[in-house]
């Protein structure tokens, strides 16, 4: 072990610190401290900014394609629009078209009618002719 110094004499060999620096060095520790922090604080908080402004400009874009597909949308409720009114005029065409054809129809069966009222057969147009003839000839002889 090694020996001890008498009572009193372990401060008297002590070399005093006279470099006082009235706190300064604690200052620059401080600020350091305070400069490092904020410069870590601030890439955290550009790396904020970066994913900010890239997820702001996706909802811009997703705002965009919505008001497009909206556009689309209102375009094509139009032409649906249209469409009906245009199926509905082709309905009633053709339900007038049925109408004039079921008239043609009946006109052309009462017509075939009237024919097969009017017709006559050959072997009663001959008598017709025959008996036409005998009283073509009796009238001529009555005038001869």
């Amino acid at each position: 072990y090694p020996k001890l110094k008498a009572e009193g004499s372990a401060d008297k060999d002590y070399v005093k610190d006279e470099n006082d620096d009235s706190g300064e060095w604690q200052a620059q520790m401080n600020y350091d401290n305070a400069r490092v922090k904020y410069e870590k604080d601030n890439q955290l908080s550009e790396k904020a900014q970066r994913r900010l402004a890239k997820e702001q400009k996706g909802a811009q874009e997703a705002a965009e394609k919505a008001k497009e597909a909206d556009k689309k949308e209102d375009a094509a409720e139009k032409e649906e629009e249209v469409a009906d009114g245009e199926v509905k005029e082709a309905k009633e065409e053709e339900e007038q078209l049925r109408k004039l054809a079921d008239e043609a129809e009946e006109a052309r069966r009462k017509h075939a009618e009237d024919i097969e009222k009017q017709k006559y057969s050959k072997k009663d147009i001959d008598e017709k002719v025959e008996e036409s003839s005998k009283q073509l000839k009796e009238a001529q002889g009555k005038y001869e």
